[in-house]
């Protein structure tokens, strides 16, 4: 196994025979470079991960009550603000769509497009549609309302080197200024904010990455929604952000040891809400799967779940050079 950052020399390199097999976050530039590989078979699909931006609301920063005198409103004010100026149908259309023409931005946190019964009913009247379009007026109005002088700095975090991500902070970063929002680029290549160890609270106001599904549970999700002792910051998880709402914990802590399906649903439907309207975070798009294979190799299959191609391993199989 090998890890290379850039795309395009993966590519390169699965082209001239070092590679066997390669997958990657594509861009439109990238999935035409795996076209041309004559020797290529390039599988596209939806993955089951999804892309979002998480508010970091216990570091002291513009997301933070604690900024604010410990005023809820003001800090809920600001994240409101911030997450208008998200340009999420942008995002899409301009980066997802050449990958795949059917991406649609994602509305709900906590199930996809792919749950065709619940996806309809979380994303009904769960507060998606307050940020449906970007609303630059509406986000000044958030801020001069609470009392909150502009620019405001928002450092913000993407992996560094990955092209992708590097696009979305660029739209971001415009539409926020149009607002009010300043945004410091803080990425940085090792997830530092991630260990507990290194950083138990999140020195980044904002970032941006993706949640892997990893099975078709329905529970698992108070990981990253639930409150977790701030004493001991090894217990939170994927909390990465400080966030905490007693009613949402409860709902998806049910949620764990429920198995009626409509129930189910209902707890599903509470953590959802409760989420969106304590904006900490948002949904953008579901992720476009590229996984190219050379000629050399055989049983490569891709599959939406975590962990990718990985799945079937022990199908794959050297093509024969003789035969």
């Amino acid at each position: 196994m090998r890890a290379i950052g850039d795309a395009t020399t993966a590519l390169q390199a699965l082209e001239a025979g070092e590679l066997d097999i390669w997958t990657g976050q594509p861009t439109a530039d990238i999935l035409q470079v795996a076209e041309g590989i004559a020797t290529a078979e390039v599988q596209t699909g939806v993955q089951a991960s999804h892309e979002h931006v998480d508010l970091t609301v216990n570091n002291g920063g513009p997301f933070d009550p604690a900024t604010y005198g410990g005023d809820e409103a003001t800090a809920l004010a600001v994240r409101q603000a911030f997450l208008k100026t998200i340009p999420r149908q942008e995002i899409v259309d301009k980066i997802i769509v050449p990958l795949n023409p059917d991406a649609d931005v994602r509305n709900a946190n906590l199930v996809s497009e792919a749950d065709t019964v619940r996806y309809p009913i979380l994303t009904a009247d769960n507060g998606s549609a307050d940020y449906a379009d970007v609303d630059i007026e509406g986000a000044k109005q958030l801020l001069a309302d609470a009392g909150v002088t502009t620019p405001v700095e928002v450092g913000f975090w993407y992996p560094e080197g990955n092209v992708r991500r590097g696009q979305e902070f660029e739209l971001i970063a415009a539409s926020a200024a149009q607002a009010g929002f300043q945004l410091v680029d803080q990425s940085e290549p090792n997830w530092e904010f991630t260990d507990p160890s290194v950083n138990p609270i999140n020195p980044h106001d904002a970032v941006i990455f993706a949640w892997s599904q990893t099975s078709l549970a329905v529970g698992g999700s108070d990981q990253i929604y639930a409150c977790y002792d701030f004493a001991a910051p090894d217990t939170k998880g994927g909390n990465y952000n400080g966030y905490c709402n007693e009613d949402v914990t409860a709902a998806l802590q049910t949620l764990n040891v429920t198995s009626d399906y409509d129930t189910q649903t209902d707890l599903l439907n509470e953590a959802e809400m409760g989420i969106w309207s304590d904006a900490v975070t948002i949904p953008i798009f579901q992720f476009p799967g590229l996984l190219v294979s050379s000629d050399r190799v055989t049983g490569v299959k891709a599959m939406p779940l975590s962990p990718d191609y990985f799945w079937n391993f022990w199908e794959w199989a050297p093509v024969d050079a003789e035969g």
